[in-house]
């Protein structure tokens, strides 16, 4: 999904703007910043747009969500490969909450720089534990995903990764309120879906594809014709309707 993600220029916006201010984060907190630049550049440039205590968990947050987007792409075939992987992540998180659950237990230091930013995001922010293990299933279940039968599936997806990342930030800002959560549930999808369709071209060139398949059906569109309209975009007429 996130593969699939073309950098486009910044805006020509004072460095200030773009959160060019030095001394204000440590270097770890940098280095999430850069990792999420490069993989998520969408996220990065929301994130410059956050208050800057607010960045570092952010930048954790969704660097951890590229990290495991990027699974599925990274193992291609090998699906157990990335299931261990996936699993890896699970425990990770669950010892992040358990430690810090076990009443006078030292919290450990952690092995990485993206499990410390994240270990100082859960505990800064008192992180909701349901939404990473919303997106880590999310994740867990797109790799067994060969294509899309509805659209309502597709919305599950989006709103179970890209509204649960939303649901963080909203916490990260000091944000608990249910009809800000209902409001970045209908981003989040809104968000996931035009992330998908941005993505088609690059899905498509790997033989996958993120459009419903009862839409495909409907309209007579196979995954032979999304390779011939990445290939001659005249012939892209044929899937506008999807």
């Amino acid at each position: 999904m996130l593969s699939s993600l073309r950098r486009r220029p910044a805006a020509l916006l004072p460095r200030r703007a773009l959160g060019v201010v030095r001394g204000k984060h440590s270097k770890e907190d940098l280095e999430l910043r850069e990792a999420v630049r490069k993989l998520d550049y969408d996220g990065y440039l929301c994130g410059l747009l956050l208050p800057l205590k607010t960045r570092p968990s952010f930048f954790a947050i969704r660097a951890l969500n590229a990290e495991i987007a990027t699974i599925k792409d990274s193992v291609h075939s090998n699906q157990i490969t990335g299931k261990i992987r996936m699993q890896w992540w699970r425990e990770r998180i669950y010892n992040l909450y358990e430690v810090s659950a076990s009443i006078g237990a030292d919290r450990p230091e952690q092995s990485t720089t993206l499990l410390r930013g994240l270990d100082k995001a859960i505990h800064e922010h008192d992180l909701t534990r349901r939404w990473f293990e919303r997106l880590l299933d999310a994740r867990d279940q797109d790799l067994d995903r060969e294509d899309v039968q509805s659209l309502h599936e597709l919305e599950v997806y989006a709103e179970q990764t890209a509204s649960s990342l939303l649901y963080l930030t909203l916490e990260c800002l000091g944000v608990r309120d249910d009809t800000a959560d209902r409001v970045a549930g209908h981003a989040g999808v809104a968000i996931g879906l035009a992330t998908l369709l941005r993505g088609t071209a690059y899905h498509s060139s790997r033989r996958q594809s993120y459009l419903p398949e009862d839409l495909m059906n409907k309209h007579g569109v196979t995954i032979e014709d999304l390779l011939a309209a990445v290939e001659d975009p005249k012939l892209g007429e044929k899937i506008a309707p999807v």
